[in-house]
């Protein structure tokens, strides 16, 4: 039973350090929100953006999990062009989505 109650609490401990965290950034066209689950090492386990506000077919695409997948395993702080790739044609909103992120850590 001791072992159970560790390990539960262990578990809990690390679920609550890895609680989905919210940023917003000024995109192209709006705000662009973010909710990321960052770990204690400040690396990105889970990402999702809300670009609904951005031009269709360029602005969001940083809503696509093609574009999203290259911020896992990532740690923050991260810059665009170095650590992530800018969606095609959607320069600022990238750099919004990037900026977003980086908040969570501040």
């Amino acid at each position: 039973l001791a072992n159970t109650e560790a390990t539960l609490s262990s578990t809990r401990t690390t679920m609550q350090s890895m609680l989905s965290q919210n940023a917003i950034a000024a995109g192209y066209n709006g705000d662009i929100i973010v909710s990321a689950v960052v770990n204690d090492d400040g690396i990105i386990a889970y990402l999702t953006v809300d670009a609904s506000g951005e031009t269709e077919g360029l602005g969001q695409k940083v809503m696509e999990t093609d574009y999203l997948v290259q911020f896992l395993g990532k740690t923050l702080p991260l810059t665009l062009g170095a650590d992530v790739d800018a969606a095609t044609g959607a320069t600022a909103t990238s750099q919004a989505v990037v900026d977003a992120v980086n908040q969570i850590i501040k």
